[in-house]
């Protein structure tokens, strides 16, 4: 009979594993325990909000929507032009706080506008001196101006930088600047024009985009019949204002010939039954003297049948806009 070889398992000492467990519990609350006191330490220094993105450049244009801002070239169909901004933190004169301009967003069925907008605007639409300026303000674009806030990604509930910007009546978009110094002719829709017909208060004025046969494209400059010293110097005669007219028209028409081929005419009369201002001035002699000055207007008048469709600025050696 064979022998029997008997083997014995090796005998742990009891609680081992109960112990190792032990250790690696403790171990692990050693970890959090020396992590709570790194957190604990926190960052030296005093909180700071961070930074907000700067307004868009003066003189940019911009492609609105309800929620964002996008500058784009001013050659390419776009919603505004700014005129004047504010960075994160100030806010224009005359408006609340900046949530006032926040709840307004571009489209929104509203608008919040400023006195510094519209002076704003004014000084921005501003042609430059053109001859026969002497004596003529060229027309300004038909436009509005209003209060812009950044978007939601670019500002906080109370914070974010605010914008003046030029916009068109019906918000719809523009290609060009609107800028007065620009060479560029306004669009049709925001130019300045008047039907033949006329009711009681004279011609119905409306936008070149609509068919008409008289387009105005300057109003009398009052400043000129007074010199240096404020005192009136009396009106040009009609003769002189005629031609400085004919050399207005000649510039913004950008035509040597502004009556193209005689199919309109330019002349400088006084459309509105009211264009006449009452003022108090001092003579040459230094004399108070109550004087009225006329107000006419230059305008192009369309001979002949037929309307003009569009506005005649600008067209250079192109055919009128005959409908």
């Amino acid at each position: 009979m064979a022998p029997t070889l008997t083997v014995q398992a090796p005998v742990r000492p009891a609680g081992g594993r109960r112990g190792l467990g032990v250790l690696i519990l403790a171990a692990a609350v050693v970890l959090v325990l020396v992590a709570s006191a790194a957190l604990d330490r926190g960052v030296p220094g005093t909180p700071t909000a961070r930074p907000l993105p700067p307004p868009p450049p003066v003189g940019s244009c911009l492609d609105l929507t309800r929620t964002s801002v996008s500058v784009v070239p001013c050659g390419a169909p776009h919603h505004a032009e700014v005129l004047q901004t504010w960075p994160a933190g100030t806010i224009p004169e005359g408006v609340g706080d900046f949530r006032s301009v926040a709840a307004y967003p571009f489209g929104g069925g509203g608008q919040v506008s400023t006195a510094g907008c519209a002076a704003a605007q004014t000084e921005w639409v501003h042609p430059a001196d053109l001859p026969g300026a002497a004596f003529w303000n060229p027309t300004s674009p038909v436009v509005d101006s209003q209060l812009l806030a950044a978007p939601p990604s670019e500002r906080t509930p109370t914070r974010g930088w605010a914008a003046c910007i030029l916009v068109a009546p019906d918000r719809q978009p523009v290609t060009g600047s609107l800028r007065g110094t620009d060479a560029a002719a306004p669009p049709s829709r925001l130019s300045s024009c008047v039907q033949a017909a006329t009711n009681a208060w004279g011609p119905v004025t409306l936008t070149c985009d609509q068919p008409h046969r008289i387009e105005v494209l300057a109003s009398f400059r009052i400043r000129s019949v007074f010199d240096e010293a404020q005192r009136f110097t009396g009106m040009p005669d009609d003769d002189t204002l005629a031609a400085a007219c004919t050399d207005l028209a000649a510039a913004v028409t950008g035509a040597s010939d502004p009556t193209f081929g005689g199919r309109l005419q330019v002349s400088a009369v006084s459309l509105f039954p009211a264009s006449i201002r009452e003022i108090d001035a001092v003579d040459p002699a230094g004399n108070a003297v109550r004087t009225y000055i006329p107000l006419p207007q230059c305008v192009v008048e369309l001979f002949g049948e037929g309307t003009l469709t569009g506005t005649v600025v600008g067209l250079g050696a192109g055919a009128l806009p005959l409908g």
